[in-house]
């Protein structure tokens, strides 16, 4: 699946620059950055925001799938280092190199404002950021699937059996079970910042497509799952957002939809699961029945996958301020930038990775 790893992180840059156009002003024409000006901005944002999420999402399932592997294989010693130092390392690179020099650019090589900042301020504000947030979920997640198969795996027998049922209705239970999850979450811990939508109201998400990345493992659901099986998911996805945007744009605000009780909020809560599982089936299944062959430069390609979550904003925000001066379309900015920043992204991981002690490699 090494092709599909590549083409996802790909599609993360430029989702990751078009969203920073728009959220600019640049990309719509919009007056401000903050609010909804016009139904075409309101409703591309949403579109682009909710995108991004569902491939992180996919990239979920794909960890929790890889996890599942990498601790068949190599149990438990090596599984819990092997992630401590792979994820944790990506973690301290944003952190303590990634977003200062982000805030550096940003800020005009002001260093003298970034060291007065303390750094609990400093990682606290980091938590809305989406690589961080993202890559410390997933490591908590595994530390915890290796706890759950090291001491409770044997001792937990009285789980819900539904194997009579037909995979679309355990699917189907699943991602009911996910959405109501996060409407419940979100209830208490809603996400009002539009721009921010890596909190902990994604959580629930988060957890539900790595859970389902280890049980596609388990039961080797990309060898046995055809394409039609996704047709269902993804058709409803696609009919589901136009009215989903319209409930948005006639809310007025956000805010209806980030949480709290309210019909949005559920509705969203429900429609991302369902369009994350529908994605998942879809692409995967297309890349493995189609995709699917022996490739190089792919497979080294696909370990640099991960780096390049964590390095890609800083490509991005880099060339996106050294193009703002230049007087060019933004459809011709936002695709110069894109191509750029993943070059550039693929060949820092490559630094990293060439840089960094190599052992016995797992590999996610």
């Amino acid at each position: 699946m090494h092709p599909l790893r590549v083409t996802l992180a790909c599609v993360v840059v430029f989702i990751q620059t078009m969203i920073i156009y728009s959220v600019m002003g640049g990309w719509f024409d919009a007056a401000q950055a903050t609010s909804f000006v016009g139904f075409p901005h309101m409703a591309a944002v949403i579109v682009i925001l909710i995108v991004r999420t569902t491939l992180l999402a996919i990239f979920a399932t794909i960890i929790g799938s890889s996890a599942f592997k990498l601790y068949e294989r190599y149990g438990p010693k090596a599984f819990v280092v092997h992630t401590i130092v792979r994820i944790g390392g990506l973690i301290a690179l944003f952190l303590f190199v990634i977003q200062p020099c982000i805030y550096l650019a940003v800020n005009q090589f002001d260093v003298e404002s970034l060291l007065q900042r303390s750094m609990i301020e400093f990682c606290f504000q980091q938590l809305n950021s989406g690589p961080f947030y993202f890559f410390v979920v997933m490591l908590i997640f595994n530390i915890c699937y290796c706890i759950y198969k090291k001491w409770f795996e044997r001792r937990m027998q009285l789980i819900i059996e539904i194997r009579q049922q037909s995979a679309q209705l355990r699917s189907a239970l699943f991602v009911l079970g996910v959405g109501v999850a996060t409407f419940v979450i979100r209830i208490f811990a809603p996400i009002y910042d539009f721009y921010g939508l890596m909190h902990v109201g994604y959580l629930a998400l988060f957890a539900g497509m790595y859970i389902s990345g280890l049980v596609a493992a388990k039961n080797s659901w990309v060898t046995k799952v055809s394409i039609s099986f996704s047709i269902p998911w993804v058709s409803f996805a696609v009919i589901c957002l136009p009215l989903l945007v319209m409930a948005i744009y006639y809310s007025g605000s956000w805010t209806e939809v980030s949480g709290r009780l309210t019909s949005q909020s559920l509705f969203m809560s429900i429609w991302e699961p369902m369009a994350s599982m529908g994605g998942c089936f879809f692409v995967e299944t297309l890349f493995f029945r189609y995709l699917n062959k022996k490739n190089k430069t792919a497979a080294r390609l696909s370990e640099l996958v991960l780096s390049v979550i964590a390095i890609h904003p800083l490509p991005v925000i880099t060339f996106i301020l050294l193009m703002k001066p230049v007087d060019i379309h933004v459809l011709l900015k936002w695709l110069i930038v894109s191509v750029l920043s993943t070059i550039v992204s693929f060949l820092l991981a490559a630094l990293i990775h060439r840089i960094a002690p190599r052992k016995k490699r797992l590999r996610y």
